[in-house]
Parts: structure tokens; C-alpha cells; sequence
């Protein structure tokens, strides 16, 4: 089965709840979706959510690559069946650009499991049928969060996963105020996107010990690059779990972080590791290390999102789900490929991943 054509339609999307982290944020966001296109008129959708803080990926030359025909090239008259081939073809030739490959790999995976008359995670095979996702309380005022996580709470969501800003007060705060709002048995999660030095971090889990506050895992409390720091965290952390995200980027970093017990848990994104899969190597590296992970995305359409929900359910090492990236887009372009019901998400019951696109 012959692809003939690959081609991207950047969109911009509008968020109803702006999208704030300890490193910027907004209230829209651009995705890349992607077409591809067989001979026998298969059609494959993926979709492309760049973050240059995080995967560094340059705008410019991002916007020169989807403008150009290289991509199409590459792919034009190759075999949708010799997926694997195609994969290693992405990361050769798109090493510089994750999110692009993750794009095209979304992409590819949604045709192939279409051409089988299969759901893709019938196709990557079935370990559950669904899991509880987190449910983000972005760094907004804090006269904002407690209608926020009302609504998210009436709406069924039982894990809050709070962005922090790295001032131990005003964290503080933010907790006190989701917690009041969840319930005290109600364990939370925290995510601090690199804006703690390892011993306010330590100060701050201290404080939630002594207000005897439950915290299911806390998210890469210090800078990327500053490995032994987060790993002076993991060690002397007070019984929660701390969890890589930025520092883990793909299967290399799981692996250094792993041995060097800089981590305990490992946050996946299709976007970081450059597609299906780059996240499930990137997730038998962490099984391997007996690391649980979570299966994360950033502020993404559906379309990629319901890929990310079939590879997390597609392997019991993802203990958690963080797939809520899509919920407040007034604009998505596509409906399906997920259902949502009481904080759970299950996968579409149909060919590919189940989406209806419309561009």
C-alpha cells in the first residue's frame, strides 16, 4: 500500500481556560495537523504539537520544513505495511524535529491500523480499556482556581494535577485551595515545570508532611539540565515520588535518569519522544528499569491525543494518564478518537483512531 503524499495545515487553537506554566503559556496555541494520503485514497491523520522551551524546535525552521516537499518526498511511494522501516526513516532523516516526527508517526500508525480495518490499539495490542486522567489547575490567579477546579470537579475529574510557580506561599495556597475543593482523601499531584531549586523543593514537601497533605508524585521540581539536583530531590524526598518530564526527553535520558536514581517516575509525551513508536521504546526503557510511567501531552488537538491514549493503554507500565490537553479548545479540529466519562477516558471503538477531521 503505496503513500503518496504527506501534507501539514498548521491551525491555531483557541483555549477557553488560558494554558499558564511556571514557563509562559497563553490562550491559544498552534498544532501541526498532518495528511497522509495512500494510493487506494487511505487517509492517516497526525498531528504536530511544537513547544521550542521544551523539545527545541525553532519556529523558523519548522515553518521552512512543513513549507518545503522534503517531507513528501521522503515518503512518496513508500509501504504503509513496513512500518517499523518508516519509523527508523524518522528519526534518521527528522532527528532535529520530534514533534513533526511524532506528527508523521501519529499519522502513519492511523493508516496502517485503517488499512487493517482496526483500531490502532487493537493493533498495538490491548493491556486495559481505560484509565483516569489528570486534570490540569493551570498557574492562574489564585482568586481564579477555586471556581476552576469546581467546575472540573462537578465535571467527574478526580486527580487535580496543580501547576506551581516555584513561590512556596503561593503554592502552598494553590494546594490548600484544590484540596479544599477535591477533599482531603483525594491524593494530588503537583507540577512544578522546573521553577524549584532543589532545596526549596525539599522545604515545600516538607511543609505539605507536616500539614499531612497527600501528593500522589511531584513533576520535575528543578531545571532540566540540572540532573544531580533532581536527584538530590528523589533521594531525600519524604515518601512522594518525583517525576521527570522536561529531563526526560527520550529512551537515552529514562535510561541515565534510572541509573543514576535521579527519578522515580517517568512523564512520556509523543511530542518529546518523536512519536508511537520512540514512546513506547522510551516506555519499555523505563519498564525495564521498573520505573512506572505516565503517559503526558502537551496543549494538543484530539487527533494526537488519541494516539497518546492507545499507546498508554497499550502497556500496564503507564500507570498514570495525563491526556487533557485537548478539553478547553473552543476550535479543535477534529471530534471522536476519545470518550470522557467521570475522568476517564476510553479509546473509539473504530478503524485507526477514530476521528472525523475537519479542515
Amino acid at each position: 500500500m503505496e503513500i503518496i503524499k504527506v501534507e501539514f495545515f498548521p491551525v491555531k487553537l483557541k483555549l477557553r481556560v488560558p494554558s499558564i506554566v511556571a514557563y509562559g503559556g497563553g490562550d491559544e496555541v498552534e498544532n501541526i495537523v498532518v495528511k497522509l494520503t495512500t494510493a487506494d485514497g487511505k487517509t492517516g491523520w497526525g498531528n504536530c504539537a511544537p513547544d521550542a522551551y521544551v523539545t527545541g524546535e525553532h519556529p523558523d525552521r519548522i515553518q521552512q520544513l512543513i513549507q518545503s516537499n522534503e517531507i513528501s518526498s521522503l515518503f512518496k511511494g513508500k509501504d504503509i505495511y513496513s512500518i517499523s522501516v518508516l519509523e527508523q526513516l524518522l528519526l534518521r532523516e527528522l532527528s532535529e524535529f520530534p514533534s513533526i516526527r511524532a506528527g508523521i508517526s501519529i499519522a502513519l500508525w492511523d493508516t496502517l491500523a485503517k488499512c487493517l480495518g482496526l483500531p490502532l490499539l487493537t493493533l498495538l495490542g490491548r493491556a486495559r480499556y481505560s484509565i483516569p486522567t489528570s486534570i490540569t489547575i493551570p498557574l492562574l490567579p489564585l482568586s481564579e482556581i477555586k471556581d476552576l477546579a469546581l467546575e472540573y470537579k462537578e465535571q467527574g475529574f478526580q486527580y487535580p494535577k496543580i501547576k506551581l510557580g516555584g513561590d512556596i506561599d503561593s503554592d502552598l495556597q494553590r494546594i490548600h485551595i484544590v484540596r479544599e475543593v477535591f477533599g482531603r482523601e483525594i491524593p494530588i499531584r503537583l507540577d512544578a515545570n522546573q521553577s524549584y531549586s532543589a532545596e526549596k523543593a525539599l522545604e515545600l514537601l516538607s511543609q505539605l508532611q507536616e500539614h499531612k497533605i497527600s501528593i500522589e508524585f511531584f513533576e520535575q521540581p528543578t531545571p532540566a539540565q540540572l540532573v544531580y539536583s533532581l536527584k538530590q530531590v528523589t533521594t531525600l524526598s519524604p515518601g512522594v515520588p518525583i517525576m521527570a518530564d522536561e529531563s526526560a526527553l527520550n529512551c537515552k535520558d529514562i535510561l541515565y535518569l534510572a541509573q543514576l536514581g535521579a527519578a522515580n517516575l517517568f512523564n512520556i509525551k509523543l511530542m518529546k519522544c518523536g512519536g508511537v513508536e520512540s514512546a513506547r521504546r522510551a516506555n519499555y526503557v523505563a519498564q525495564c528499569m521498573e520505573s512506572p510511567t505516565m503517559m503526558g501531552c502537551m496543549d494538543e488537538s484530539v487527533v494526537s491525543v488519541a494516539s497518546a491514549l492507545a499507546v498508554c493503554l497499550s502497556n500496564e507500565n503507564f500507570q498514570f494518564a495525563d491526556l487533557d490537553g485537548h478539553f478547553e479548545f473552543e476550535n479543535d479540529v477534529a471530534t471522536g478518537g476519545v470518550r470522557l466519562e467521570n475522568g476517564m477516558l476510553y479509546p473509539v471503538d473504530a478503524p485507526g483512531l477514530g476521528l472525523q477531521v475537519n479542515l
